[in-house]
């Protein structure tokens, strides 16, 4: 029985002819709650327009169980090109990967170089796919990135400190891979060269915040969270590829506790999840002006 639920995943194939038309879709799910064989913690579930979820599956009893179960804000990411899926959990190595092929979970890739804490929450893949990163509850060194491919798994690591001892809750790269953004009690990136950590820029959060995205044109960056304070519910600020955090631009909202937000593949809305019903609701963008606009129909 599962008690609680991750975020989600979402791969998404495409023909390879035509007009980029889909066919076929999955949703991966880290469950957190207590279960009797720890291959349940990870769930795959298809999904199709005209059919809507299908019959899920579980890590297979051929496959090695992940040592432990996810955290209760555990991510689940899929690699770039859909081989692999990464999930955090409790214990080491924190971070376990399985093979994904025609639908199902495969066996689990050899583990990660060690990194020190007891958790980890955050985790996400470069948008070349070339680096997986991690962040963990170690009072030392919270941040890892690892080189990936899907034919080999995990390589190269690299570590920093850039928390100062406080677990990342959401781990995102820029949409140019020269950020990994950060939530803790600060939103904080940090600058990725290409073989290691550069400069890093934060901004304080009036906030507990959940997840942190950039937008598509990578000019703004928002954190979803809760508060008492109508701005720090959905924080919004300009963002420079070159230096970080710029201006906060941020709206005032009613609804409190955001678990998750994003903008759409065009920037011309911002979705968001939220406590109480009807959980998702969908708000004009205007990127030139950096505003939220109206509430769209339907939501």
């Amino acid at each position: 029985r599962v008690t609680g639920m991750s975020n989600i995943s979402r791969l998404t194939s495409l023909a390879a002819a035509g007009a980029g038309s889909e066919t076929e879709q999955y949703v991966a799910i880290a469950c957190s709650g207590t279960v009797t064989d720890l291959r349940n913690s990870l769930v795959v579930i298809p999904w199709s327009k005209s059919g809507g979820f299908g019959d899920y599956s579980v890590i297979p009893a051929s496959s090695t169980a992940p040592p432990n179960r996810p955290t209760t804000y555990t991510q689940a990411k899929f690699s770039k090109d859909g081989g692999a899926i990464v999930f955090t959990h409790f214990d080491a190595p924190m971070l376990s990967a399985y093979a994904f092929a025609n639908g199902a979970i495969g066996a689990k890739y050899s583990n990660p170089s060690a990194a020190t804490g007891g958790s980890a929450t955050g985790v996400g893949f470069s948008n070349s796919g070339n680096f997986v990163t991690m962040g963990t509850n170690s009072g030392s060194t919270n941040l890892y990135t690892y080189k990936w491919t899907d034919a080999s798994g995990f390589g190269t690591k690299y570590q920093n400190n850039l928390l100062g001892g406080t677990e990342p809750k959401h781990v995102e790269w820029s949409p140019t891979d020269n950020w990994i953004g950060t939530l803790s009690n600060r939103a904080k990136a940090v600058k990725w060269t290409g073989s290691g950590y550069g400069t890093d820029d934060s901004t304080f959060l009036n906030a507990t915040q959940y997840r942190t995205h950039w937008n598509n044109a990578g000019d703004h960056v928002l954190m979803a969270g809760s508060s008492g304070t109508t701005t720090s519910r959905l924080m919004i600020w300009t963002w420079s590829d070159s230096t970080g955090y710029v201006a906060a631009v941020s709206p005032a909202l009613s609804y409190n506790t955001l678990r998750d937000a994003k903008w759409t593949h065009d920037d011309t809305a911002i979705v968001f999840t939220y406590s109480a019903p009807p959980y998702l609701r969908a708000f004009a963008w205007d990127n030139s002006t950096s505003t939220l606009g109206s509430e769209l129909s339907g939501t």
